[in-house]
């Protein structure tokens, strides 16, 4: 295999395994199959290395298209699930915007989708409706969406509609109403964001692969009078800031809003990370499930339905798709 790859001038690259406990392996595996197809059908033809009993494995030049068409539709998946583990201090704020992207963008069907890129897309996207209800009015006021608006990335609420946007800012400020006022802190004594260091660069790239996702925060318009909520919503924040770090250097601006940020949006004082779980209550579903743990500690995780749905699709490319779909 390594002479094949030097020979035609391929990465010199192992296959990947698919493996139960780790997300995204069958999307990476069939990406690494994609890459290396050529290599793959040379040895598979050279009967001595393989047996000609095991020819017939080989996958024809339709089931080839299949693989590639599955790979791209849950690559942007495997961006999110990557970007989910990496996270280092918040993961319930960027929920809701990374779902309604997803449906939005990725996962929005266009003309140059085969009937297998678009059956794939209808199942993820009823999935991804189901568990996650991002339509629904009731959403708006989960602590997920009061997080995203506490987080100065999301706080326009772009991605809600205008109904859902007005009860969950009605909620804040509902909440906001419980917090007594207190004196303006120092931003030196100040607790929130104190643990959050640098994000290291892998993240960083990780981040912009999912710039796809995020939504516009320009000026919100509809708020005329100076309340601390209207302040914030105006304020402007760069799409890459670090919301903890945003609050650590703003919370003397915004003081209550401040109490509220620490609550649904700090990490462990212990060095664990809090992951709220992307999950509806009462839900036993594995699908983007984030629990705390160490920032070092290395987990397999539970895998994904989306790799359950993804091996339905491979099993059903070898016994006659074509039939299906067509």
């Amino acid at each position: 295999m390594r002479k094949r790859q030097k020979l035609f001038g391929l990465r010199q690259n192992e296959l990947i395994q698919d493996v139960v406990t780790r997300w995204n392996s069958t999307q990476q595996m069939l990406e690494r199959l994609c890459e290396q197809r050529r290599v793959i059908t040379d040895v598979m033809l050279d009967t001595t290395v393989t047996k000609k009993s095991d020819t017939q494995m080989l996958l024809k030049d339709h089931e080839w298209d299949y693989l590639v068409e599955i790979s791209e539709v849950l690559k942007q998946m495997s961006h999110v699930t990557t970007y989910m583990c990496l996270e280092k201090d918040v993961s319930a704020s960027v929920m809701l915007p990374i779902v309604h992207g997803l449906l939005k963008k990725h996962l929005k069907n266009s003309e140059e989708d085969s009937a297998l890129a678009h059956k794939m897309k209808a199942s993820i996207s009823e999935e991804l409706i189901t568990r996650f209800k991002p339509y629904n009015i009731e959403t708006a006021s989960t602590q997920h969406a009061l997080a995203s608006l506490l987080d100065p990335r999301h706080r326009t609420l772009n991605f809600f509609s205008p109904e859902q946007k007005k009860v969950a800012i009605e909620m804040l400020e509902s909440k906001l109403d419980d917090v007594p006022l207190k004196p303006a802190v120092k931003k030196s004594s100040t607790n929130l964001g104190t643990e959050v260091d640098k994000q290291p660069a892998k993240k960083q790239r990780v981040q912009r692969s999912l710039d796809f996702l995020l939504f516009d925060t320009d000026e919100d318009k509809s708020f005329q009078d100076e309340s601390e909520m209207s302040l914030y919503i105006k304020e402007r924040a760069a799409q890459d800031s670090n919301p903890l770090e945003w609050w650590k250097e703003n919370n003397c601006k915004f003081p209550r809003l401040s109490v509220l940020a620490r609550q649904y949006l700090t990490s462990n004082s212990d060095g664990t990370v809090l992951k709220i779980s992307a999950l509806p209550e009462n839900s036993d579903a594995t699908f983007l499930k984030i629990s705390a743990s160490p920032e070092s500690e290395v987990a397999t995780k539970p895998k994904t339905n989306l790799d359950a749905i993804t091996h339905q699709y491979i099993v059903k490319t070898k016994l006659g798709l074509e039939e299906e779909l067509y």
